[in-house]
């Protein structure tokens, strides 16, 4: 009867939480990170803030790119990672990335870096 009972509440835990507009687990959210950093043309991911709504994942994030690269590069850049992230990541139902000028290194042609 305890294993019925613990089993129950590990239900209604998840459930209540995802109503109560809790955030995603480090783990997924470090998940979701490597994810956008497989991008070509990303160089880093980070300030990735998410909460459920409903049963589903609202989530924002940014992603730091060449700042040499035009605003076409990067917009395109960006469908890439939300196009990834959400079929990946099916509870994902909105997304929105910001994009940061790398300027930790210098402008490169898109999707490359120095390292190259």
């Amino acid at each position: 009867s305890f294993f019925i009972v613990k089993v129950g509440a590990e239900i209604l835990w998840s459930a209540v939480r995802k109503i109560v507009d809790t955030s995603p687990s480090p783990e997924f959210i470090r998940a979701v990170k490597l994810c956008a950093e497989r991008v070509p043309g990303v160089r880093q991911c980070h300030d990735i803030m998410a909460r459920y709504y409903s049963s589903h994942i609202r989530m924002e994030l940014h992603i730091v790119v060449d700042p040499g690269m035009t605003v076409a590069e990067a917009h395109d850049i960006i469908d890439r990672v939300v196009e990834e992230v959400t079929s990946r990541f099916e509870d994902i139902d909105k997304i929105l990335v910001h994009v940061d000028p790398d300027r930790t290194r210098k402008p490169g042609r898109a999707g490359t870096s120095e390292e190259e």
